[in-house]
C-alpha cells in the first residue's frame, strides 16, 4: 500500500499542513504571629479563717464571634464566547501540532505493514482530541450552531477514519491506498464565529 502524502486530508495536518496560528510562592519572610498576651490570674485574697468558703465562679461563656460556617458551593462559571474561544482553540493547536508530527511520520511510510501502526495512532489521537474538544461546551445561546457547523463534523471525520482503518485489511498491499473524503466543518460559519486553529482542525476541502 502506497499512501500518498497528498491524498491526505487537511483535517490530520500532515506534510501539507500549517497550524494557524504555579503560583510564585512569596519572596518576603511570612511575619511570625505575635502571640496574644497572656492575662496572669489575679492574686487570691486571703480569706480569714473565719469566713465561710466561696463556691466557684462557673467560667462564663461568651458566644463566640466568628461562628463556623458551612461552605457554599463554588458557582458555576459563567461561560461567555471569549472564554470558550480561547479555551477551545488552544485544544485544537496543540491537536494541529500532533497531527502534523504524526502525518509526516505517516507519509514517509511507503507499504501497509508501515503505514498501519502509524495510521492507528493518529485515528486514536484524532478521537482523543475529539472528546476533549467537544466537551468543552460553548456559551448556552450558541450550542446547537457550534455542534452543527464544528462538532458534528468532528465526530463524522473520526468515524469515517475508523471505518477507513478498520477496511485497511481488505486493500492489496501493491494498490494505493488514498484518506476517503473526509466531511468538512462548515468553514464560512466557523469563520463568523471566530474560530481559527479550530478551522485547519476541521477542514478538509
Amino acid at each position: 500500500m502506497r499512501v500518498s502524502p497528498v491524498l491526505l486530508p487537511t483535517a490530520l495536518a500532515l506534510t501539507l499542513l500549517s497550524a494557524c496560528g504555579g503560583s510564585n510562592s512569596s519572596d518576603g519572610a511570612t511575619p511570625s504571629p505575635t502571640p496574644s498576651p497572656t492575662l496572669s490570674p489575679a492574686p487570691a485574697s486571703e480569706t480569714s479563717a473565719s469566713a465561710s468558703p466561696t463556691t466557684p465562679s462557673s467560667p462564663s461563656t461568651q458566644p463566640s464571634t466568628s461562628a463556623p460556617t458551612s461552605a457554599a458551593p463554588a458557582p458555576a462559571p459563567v461561560v461567555d464566547k471569549l472564554a470558550y474561544l480561547t479555551q477551545v482553540e488552544a485544544l485544537c493547536s496543540a491537536a494541529n501540532d500532533t497531527y502534523e508530527a504524526t502525518g509526516e511520520e505517516l507519509a514517509g511510510t511507503s507499504t501497509r505493514a508501515e503505514a498501519t501502526p502509524v495510521l492507528t495512532r493518529l485515528v486514536a489521537e484524532a478521537e482523543a482530541a475529539t472528546k476533549q474538544i467537544t466537551a468543552v461546551r460553548p456559551p448556552a445561546a450558541d450550542t446547537a450552531l457550534v455542534d452543527t457547523i464544528f462538532y458534528a463534523p468532528l465526530r463524522t471525520q473520526v468515524s469515517e477514519l475508523n471505518a477507513f482503518l478498520a477496511a485497511l485489511p481488505t486493500i492489496p498491499d501493491s494498490a494505493d491506498a488514498p484518506f476517503p473524503a473526509l466531511t468538512s466543518a462548515d468553514v464560512p460559519a466557523m469563520k463568523t464565529y471566530g474560530f481559527d486553529s479550530c478551522i485547519t482542525l476541521a477542514n478538509t476541502e
